[in-house]
C-alpha cells in the first residue's frame, strides 16, 4: 500500500513520540485541513498565534457592556474559568484583568483594540 504524505508523516511523529517512550492519544488527536481553525490548549495556532474568536467577543462584549451600563450590570452575568458566577466588582476587575493579561501574552495588538473598546 502506498502511503500518501498525511499518513508518513503521522508515522513519524509517532515514532519520534514512541521513541521517547510516550504514547498518542487517538480520542486527543484529529488531522485538519488548511481551513480549519487550528487550537493547542486553547490557542489558535494556524499561520501565527492567536486567541479564540469566542475567547475575544466574549471580552469585548463584557467590557462594553461595562463601559455603557456600569460593571452592575454584569455582575451575576459572567462566570470565572471554573464556572462561577462573579458576584463582586473586585472580582470582576480582577478576571477582566486576567483575561486581558492572557490575551495581551497570546496577541498583544488584539489586547491594545480591547482597551479602545467603546
Amino acid at each position: 500500500r502506498k502511503f500518501n504524505s498525511v499518513e508518513k508523516i503521522e508515522r513519524t511523529i509517532e515514532k519520534i513520540i514512541d521513541d521517547y517512550g510516550l504514547k498518542i492519544k487517538a480520542e486527543k488527536t484529529k488531522p485538519l485541513s488548511q481551513n480549519q481553525q487550528h487550537k493547542v490548549t486553547g490557542i489558535v495556532v494556524n499561520k501565527k498565534i492567536n486567541v479564540d474568536k469566542e475567547c475575544f467577543h466574549n471580552m469585548r462584549h463584557t467590557l462594553h457592556i461595562c463601559k455603557k451600563y456600569g460593571p452592575a450590570n454584569v455582575i451575576g452575568k459572567v462566570t470565572d474559568s471554573k464556572g462561577r458566577k462573579i458576584e463582586t466588582v473586585e472580582k470582576l476587575k480582577n478576571n477582566l484583568r486576567g483575561r486581558l493579561n492572557y490575551i495581551k501574552n497570546i496577541n498583544p495588538q488584539k489586547a491594545n483594540k480591547l482597551l479602545t473598546v467603546s
